[in-house]
């Protein structure tokens, strides 16, 4: 073998170690971004637990909404959006003050656009 070939493998070597590299850094980027999704829901469901209020509950039903919209599986999407739902309705019945009425208000509406179809065949 060469140098000139000696050098290409190096190359490719180092190219691949890279590559394995970044694929590892992606696969551990994704994983924690699910995990702090994980945290995340949680949080927001321990504060409207424990904290009951129209901003807890209608922040909870935002966090079950962007869940559904990240979401690929049409199970998972009813799903999710039925809990936002049952979520800001809770919110909606703790309303007090016109704030909780504007921050429900404007959420509610936004839930209520959202249509999921039947599937086609």
């Amino acid at each position: 073998m060469g140098l000139a070939a000696a050098t290409l493998d190096a190359f490719l070597a180092t190219c691949f170690t890279w590559a394995v590299t970044a694929a590892g850094a992606a696969l551990a980027q994704i994983a924690a971004a699910g995990r702090r999704q994980r945290w995340t829901r949680r949080a927001f469901e321990a504060a409207a637990r424990f904290t009951p209020t129209t901003s807890t509950l209608v922040n909870l039903g935002v966090c079950y909404m962007r869940m559904a919209s990240a979401s690929a599986h049409r199970a998972r999407k009813v799903e999710l959006y039925g809990l936002s739902r049952d979520a800001m309705r809770r919110g909606g019945e703790l309303v007090q003050d016109d704030e909780d009425q504007r921050l429900y208000g404007e959420n509610w509406g936004h839930l209520s656009l959202i249509h999921i179809s039947e599937p086609t065949r």
